[in-house]
């Protein structure tokens, strides 16, 4: 049998997510598809539908609803190309009218790609987007019926997102639903595509930290005060009054007696160099973990720093809520050091979850989010598929299991019993191929960390090795009609909560050598 190769992962996995993921990627941006969007002179190239009226006082464009009508508009046609990933961008100014919002259809003023929307506050909107038709129509709306309400927009961009490009820029991207995740190191060295389970972020508002469901006694927050990591200047400064050592930045959130949460949050040394973190409820009230901005590493506690480049790290922690209240406070953040008015840290995208380990940054901005899990798989009749004998060689990472899972780097799906590359909830690692005596396993294994395992089978006879350890081997009994390979799951659990970097398959039984070399 040939080989058969294919440039990208979407070549050839299937895959589906039901809402967005972030992940740390290479991104670049084709050409300016917008006319006009920055509105130097004049409205050229927008048209304005629902009555509204179109100006561009002070080089803006102002959009105001006439004739009664709700909700008026400035609409641009862009050309796109299905399938392709594009980003709009623009700067919104909030005039008096009900909200703003961007609407993203196939027809005039239609919304049937996206209704990014309800905007009442001054910023700048980025919203990502898959095209579905060779044209896309941009929507500027003022949900207002009252006439001569208006708000006003400038800066508008609509560019193709280019991923994995040599000359990329490491960005916190925020992919659109069923777009995979192929994550990357701050290096610039691809880490695999990630696959991760469904997570909720329970803090209301991640990023503004302005909101008052936060609480800063003593500290002062500076907004839009850095380049956080997903690009944008967008990231608070953190410190505190003169003279004050209580600089806590703390969001009140319902909780569970007994439960295992994770909270994390971006943190970038400025006068300060230090981040503590303090895991509180009614019966806890001491400080958890010491984070050292300045060299990446947890002086204090229990904890775990990752880095996302330009000086920012990814600060994480896990507590157990020990008390029968169903509000609490469980996470709060302060800079070490004393408040001198000026100094601080910067911080970016909090996080607080169910679970014994964090997973990628779901933004939040008023309510609770959650981000959908990933499934991938291969059909096998896509490849030259041997249904007799085979060797499958995955290079992985995992955050391990959380006590209660068995995450999988993948399964060979089958109408019986299936085969599976798993860790046990003690993180052993192991190969089930349908069943004992065709078990084996190969040890605990490290979290977070790159391993490579290679599985050859036949009936009868099962070998593997992971990183060129000594094969282990055990006897499958007869082997079942394989119809696909599940990539990071078992489809409805098992997650991988991981990446995998490669997956090599071949039609053949390869030798107990070639095992231990495929994997050195």
């Amino acid at each position: 049998m040939g080989t058969k190769n294919y440039n990208n992962a979407l070549d050839l996995v299937s895959f589906s997510r039901a809402s967005g993921g972030t992940a740390l990627r290479k991104i670049s941006y084709g050409s300016e598809l917008v006319t006009n969007g920055t509105f130097d002179t004049d409205t050229t190239g927008w048209t304005a539908v629902r009555s509204s009226t179109l100006s561009s006082p002070s080089n803006n464009l102002r959009v105001t609803n006439a004739g009664g009508v709700t909700a008026g508009a400035a609409e641009q046609v862009v050309s796109t190309e299905v399938g392709k990933v594009y980003q709009i961008s623009a700067d919104f100014t909030y005039g008096g009218a009900t909200s703003g919002a961007i609407r993203i259809g196939t027809t005039s003023q239609g919304f049937q790609i996206a209704n990014v929307s309800p905007y009442t506050a001054n910023q700048t909107i980025t919203y990502s987007f898959v095209a579905t038709t060779t044209t896309a129509y941009i929507g500027l709306f003022n949900n207002a019926g009252t006439d001569g309400d208006y708000n006003e927009w400038d800066n508008v961009s609509v560019k193709e997102v280019l991923f994995d490009q040599p000359d990329g820029t490491l960005t916190l991207f925020n992919h659109p639903d069923d777009i995979p995740r192929i994550e990357y190191d701050t290096s610039g060295n691809p880490k695999g595509i990630l696959i991760e389970e469904a997570r909720t972020n329970l803090q209301i508002y991640s990023e503004d930290f302005s909101d008052v469901s936060w609480y800063t006694p003593t500290a002062f927050l500076t907004t839009d005060a850095a380049v956080s990591p997903d690009g944008r200047t967008n990231a608070a400064k953190l410190g505190g009054t003169s003279g004050s050592t209580n600089m806590r930045l703390q969001q009140s959130v319902s909780l569970s007696a007994g439960t295992t949460y994770t909270y994390s949050i971006f943190a970038k040394a400025g006068e300060f160099t230090t981040l503590r973190t303090q895991r509180v409820d009614t019966n806890l009230d001491s400080w958890g973990t010491v984070f050292d901005l300045s060299s990446g590493t947890v002086t204090s506690g229990v904890g775990n720093m990752e880095d996302f480049g330009n000086g920012w790290y990814r600060c994480s922690g896990e507590a157990v809520c020990n008390t029968s209240a169903t509000t609490g406070v469980l996470y709060v953040c302060e800079p070490g050091g004393t408040g001198d008015g000026t100094s601080g840290i910067y911080v970016y995208g909090a996080q607080l979850e169910e679970g014994a380990f964090p997973t990628s940054y779901i933004g939040t901005s008023g309510a609770t989010a959650t981000r959908s899990a990933d499934i991938a798989s291969i059909a096998v009749d896509q490849f030259g598929y041997n249904q007799k004998a085979g060797t499958v060689v995955v290079e992985f990472d995992s955050n391990g299991s959380d006590g209660s899972s068995f995450p999988r780097m993948y399964q060979l799906k089958t109408s019986s019993t299936d085969a599976k590359l798993a860790l046990s909830t003690s993180n052993v690692l192991y190969v089930d191929l349908f069943g004992n005596p065709g078990f084996v396993s190969m040890g605990v294994k490290p979290t977070n960390t790159s391993i490579s395992v290679a599985s050859a089978f036949r009936e009868g006879d099962l070998a593997t090795s992971d990183d060129g350890d000594t094969v282990v081997t055990g006897s499958p009994p007869t082997i079942p009609s394989v119809s696909s390979i599940i990539i990071g799951s078992s489809v409805t659990s098992n997650y991988l909560n991981g990446h995998i970097k490669s997956l090599k398959y071949y039609p053949r039984r390869l030798s107990n050598a070639q095992l231990q070399e495929l994997t050195s």
